[in-house]
Order: structure tokens, then sequence, then C-alpha cells
């Protein structure tokens, strides 16, 4: 059974919020930063939803195993092949920010990591097979992050 990436983030969500009150070295930041963290956080679950419900209206694949039926271009992916992705890894900086843990900076940077070097060649491989030359030329255009 593979493991797919919204279940890194919601763990990252739950190792966050345990370095909030376990972390020897989190600090206190004054409460504009840490609310600009929380916006983060909220800003980032937006593109997520939105991206979601795209693929639902497309009737293509969100799933990260599986062939999806359409290639998406517009919108978010304009800017980045992986916007999901993105938005995820900023979610998780901004409450890691709003926690005032430097250790809860682990979860975006497992995240990122994760998604970078073991999601992303496999879902680009799979783009490719089933888009071929469509695919590339995206690919050409826009960058994996941003």
């Amino acid at each position: 059974m593979r493991i797919v990436p919204p279940v890194f983030w919601f763990l990252g969500i739950g190792f966050i919020l345990l370095m909030k009150s376990l972390d020897p070295f989190a600090g206190h930041l004054p409460p504009s930063i840490k609310w600009i963290g929380l916006a983060a956080f909220i800003l980032g679950v937006v593109p997520v939803v939105m991206t979601a419900m795209k693929f639902a209206r497309l009737k293509t694949q969100i799933h990260t195993f599986k062939k999806p039926s359409s290639l998406s271009t517009s919108g978010w992916f304009r800017f980045s092949r992986n916007p999901i992705y993105l938005s995820q890894t900023i979610s998780l900086i901004g409450l890691s920010v709003f926690a005032a843990s430097p250790l809860a900076l682990l979860a975006p940077l497992g995240f990122f990591l994760l998604c970078n070097y073991q999601y992303i060649p496999f879902e680009e491989a799979n783009l490719e097979q089933v888009f071929g030359r469509e695919y590339l030329d995206y690919k050409k255009r826009v960058r994996r992050w941003l």
C-alpha cells in the first residue's frame, strides 16, 4: 500500500502541534508574527481546496498513484506544476511560525523533501507517459515549484 501525500501533510500538522508544546527551543514571537503564520497556514489551504474542486469538475485524478485523464495547465497550474504541494508546504511553514517552534520547521522541510524527491518524480513520469509532448511542453514553460 502506498501512502498518499495528504497523509504526510496531516502528520506534519500533528507534529507541529506537538512541537508547540514539547519543543524546548520554542519561544515567544510577537502576536503579529504568529498571526501572519496562522494566515499563511489558512491561505495555504485555499489553493488545495480550489484545486481539488477543479479536478473534480474535470473528472480527473487528484490521487498521486492513479492515471490522470486530463492535463491541467490553467489556474494555479500557470505558476507552478505542483500548486497543491507548494500550498501544503506553505501552510506547514505558516503553522510552524504560529507554533513559534524551531523544531516544528522539520515538518515543512520533510514534506518538501518527500514531495520533491519521491512524489513529484513519480507524477511527472506518469504525466509524461499519459500526455507525452503536451506535458513536456508544459514542463518547459512552468517551473516545478515557483
